[in-house]
């Protein structure tokens, strides 16, 4: 499917990462998003919004908070499009958009929130090495 609506925004496409051709189409994008193009703001949308939920959530370590922070930088970036120079990538001038909105998140975030997110992570962590434990017992039982 988005290959498919890329191929009728931008001409073909073909996701080659790390190639000159990519970086070129994340340029083009850019330019047709500050232009106004029509499409433009969901083709964005539809090209970042994976990569950007991942930073989010790996930085709020909540799913609803990340999805928040999400919405929220793609709405600022089409406040504030014509501010992109191109200094950047456009990738890394998104994500410097949203990890501002963490910064801003954060200072309002409750102290306790905080702490109940990273027992979360913590208790998690222990639940997987507590399944690995058992396996190695089972394991040396069955021998």
């Amino acid at each position: 499917m988005r290959e498919r609506y890329l191929s009728g925004f931008l001409g073909s496409f073909r996701p080659e990462r790390g190639t000159q051709y990519v970086m070129d189409q994340e340029q083009d994008l850019a330019e047709a998003f500050r232009s106004g193009r029509r499409g433009s703001f969901e083709l964005v949308v539809e090209v970042h919004v994976d990569s950007l939920y991942r930073f989010l959530v790996n930085l709020t370590m909540r799913r609803e908070d990340a999805e928040d922070l999400c919405q929220e930088t793609f709405l600022e970036a089409d406040r504030s499009i014509r501010s992109f120079r191109g200094d950047s990538s456009f990738k890394t001038w998104l994500f410097q958009i949203g990890y501002r909105r963490y910064l801003k998140w954060r200072k309002k975030c409750p102290r306790t929130m905080l702490l109940d997110a990273e027992a979360t992570v913590e208790s998690g962590a222990q639940h997987i090495e507590d399944k690995l434990d058992i396996r190695r017992a089972m394991a040396e039982l069955s021998e």
